[in-house]
C-alpha cells in the first residue's frame, strides 16, 4: 500500500480512508440515481410545487416506494444474469442510499467472489465497514 502505516497517525489514516470511500461511493451512486431520477415522470414530480404533498413523510415514502420498485427491477436482472457486475453495483448503490448497509455489503461481496480486484466494490466496503465502526473489516477492504 502507498501509505507508511508506521509513520501515519491512525486518525490521519482513518480520515483518508474515509475520504476516498465517500468519494468513490458517491461517484459510483451518483450515475445511478440520476438514472433513477431520469425516469419520466419523476423530475417533474420533484421539481413541480402543486404535486407536492403537505406532508413530507408522504413524500418520504413514494421515494421510498420508487427506490424499492427500482430494487425490484435490479433483482429481476439478476435473476436471468446473478453475475452481471454493473447490475450488482446498481443494486449494491441503491441499498448504501436508502441506508440499508447490510444488504450493500451484501451485495459488493458478490461482486467481489465474480471480480476479486474490483476497486468499487472494494472501496464501497471499506466506507460501509467504516460507517458501521467496524473498523478491522474497512481496513481489510483498502
Amino acid at each position: 500500500m502507498f501509505l507508511n502505516r508506521k509513520r501515519l497517525k491512525k486518525h490521519t489514516r482513518w480520515g483518508l480512508i474515509l475520504l476516498v470511500s465517500v468519494i468513490i461511493v458517491s461517484l459510483i451512486a451518483t450515475p445511478v440515481l440520476v438514472g433513477f431520477l431520469s425516469t419520466p415522470g419523476t423530475t417533474e414530480a420533484i421539481h413541480s410545487n402543486e404535486n407536492l404533498p403537505k406532508n413530507n413523510i408522504e413524500e418520504l415514502e413514494k421515494q421510498r416506494e420508487k427506490l424499492e420498485k427500482y430494487v425490484a427491477e435490479l433483482e429481476a436482472k439478476l435473476e436471468n444474469n446473478p453475475k452481471d457486475i454493473d447490475v450488482l453495483l446498481q443494486l449494491a448503490s441503491v441499498y448504501t442510499y436508502m441506508r440499508e448497509n447490510e444488504k450493500a455489503i451484501e451485495a459488493y461481496l458478490k461482486i467481489l467472489e465474480i471480480q476479486p480486484d474490483n476497486i468499487d466494490a472494494l472501496a464501497s466496503l471499506s466506507y460501509l465497514y467504516f460507517s458501521d465502526q467496524r473498523y478491522d473489516l474497512a481496513e481489510e477492504y483498502i
